[in-house]
């Protein structure tokens, strides 16, 4: 884990709230559709056989089934049946707007997770849409939104995938690629960006750096496998997911030097079956000379913890030793989380919201603006709320089916 000089991690003495908040109820629109045409698609029905049938089965079939029930005018459970009629007006069609835009499964019933629903979508549109993974998520911090376009005329390189392939059956699959930064003198990440390459297959894109050498040897390995947990990096400085723009720091930036290296992971999922996905997408770094500020990258939170069934919470405390300005935090867990808060209580006793966070969805990490002044004997403070209806107990770690609660929050001087 990555920490700044001057922040130490403590126990959180204070009791750790448990209660959360309700779910958010929150109905997304038709905006991913834009410029989708289903007269080109046939969603494929290998697919449907392997991968899509078990989430309509259990997330539809209640009410859409061989009989319907409780009001629901037709069977999702048949293959022909979906993709009968006019393409536009097939139930295919028809069910993937109304589960992409939320509306469907209704309110009180369960709710697909964000996997099973882009699975769902993305099969039903060939791979051309994706629902936004931001419906429902609730924050009360900015989004970090600087765009220096001069930025992207600097020198830069891409950090990609080497041309993986992605096979008809990968769903929900986390590939690492591991490599060197190409660099021959310290500079300054400038900017960052993703590459796109075959959006079809992509769910999101998180950038690491491997300042210590921990990844020498690896190129590419699976995520959650033991070749991930013995790398030692877990402070990602920055993620990409649909909808994201580019991050450009608005002063100095973040170093890199000769040595340095870095993984990229990528979250596939080609729930479209699609044949003959080669991709390379990744980040491009665009980057400058060592002026200005120097932003560190501090991983606050706690790293050992339990998640039991139900909701529970967790907190840690980090004391600050020396005056320093948080320019912004990127909260992240995996996919029982639920909810985030960051604050700074102050030497006085008093508190300073960073950011409280509601909805939480792992495919949207988005970076918040803090701006705050921190002194020594303030403490920054870190909640995670989890909601775990897995039906077992989960426990911290570096895999996706384990948890994290970590703000990575770049730090500077005053």
């Amino acid at each position: 884990m990555l920490l700044l000089l001057g922040l130490t991690l403590l126990a959180c003495g204070d009791p750790c709230p448990q209660e959360l908040a309700p779910a958010n109820d929150a109905v997304g629109d038709t905006r991913p559709f834009d410029g989708y045409d289903p007269a080109s698609c046939a969603p494929d029905e290998a697919a449907w056989a392997d991968h899509i049938a078990p989430i309509v089965d259990a997330g539809c079939a209640s009410c859409h089934g061989p009989e319907p029930a409780f009001g629901a005018p037709n069977d999702l459970t048949d293959y022909a049946a979906l993709l009968d009629g006019e393409p536009g007006n097939r139930l295919v069609d028809r069910m993937a707007r109304r589960t992409a835009m939320q509306t469907m499964p209704p309110p009180n019933s369960p709710a697909l997770g964000h996997d099973a629903l882009d699975a769902l979508v993305g099969w039903a549109t060939c791979g051309q849409v994706h629902p936004d993974p931001t419906v429902g998520l609730r924050a009360d911090a900015a989004v970090w939104d600087a765009d220096i376009p001069e930025h992207a005329a600097l020198p830069a390189f891409d950090l990609t995938a080497p041309g993986y392939a992605v096979s008809p059956d990968t769903i929900d699959h986390y590939q690492c690629f591991a490599m060197d930064i190409p660099v021959d003198e310290p500079r300054f990440i400038k900017r960052m960006q993703v590459t796109l390459d075959d959006a079809r297959v992509l769910h999101h894109v998180v950038l690491h750096l491997d300042h210590s050498g921990a990844t020498q040897g690896l190129d590419a390995f699976d995520c959650d496998t033991g070749d991930a947990g013995d790398t030692g990096v877990t402070g990602q400085v920055w993620a990409w997911a649909p909808g994201t723009g580019a991050f450009d720091f608005e002063d100095g930036g973040l170093l890199i030097e000769p040595g340095d290296r870095a993984v990229v992971e990528i979250h596939y999922n080609n729930a479209a079956g699609l044949t003959g996905v080669i991709d390379h997408s990744g980040v491009r770094v665009f980057h400058g000379p060592v002026e200005e500020t120097e932003w560190t990258l501090a991983a606050l939170g706690p790293a050992e913890f339990d998640v039991p069934q139900g909701d529970s919470a967790v907190c840690d405390s980090s004391e600050v030793f020396a005056l320093r300005r948080l320019l912004a935090g990127m909260p992240h867990m995996h996919e029982l989380g639920a909810e985030f808060q960051a604050w700074v209580e102050r030497a006085d006793g008093s508190r300073e919201d960073l950011v409280n966070l509601t909805g939480w969805s792992f495919e949207a990490q988005l970076v918040y603006r803090f701006d705050a002044l921190v002194d020594a004997g303030d403490h920054i403070r870190t909640r995670c709320g989890y909601r775990n209806e897995t039906g077992a107990d989960a426990h911290s770690g570096n895999r996706t089916q384990d948890e994290m609660c970590f703000d990575f929050v770049f730090v500077g001087p005053p």
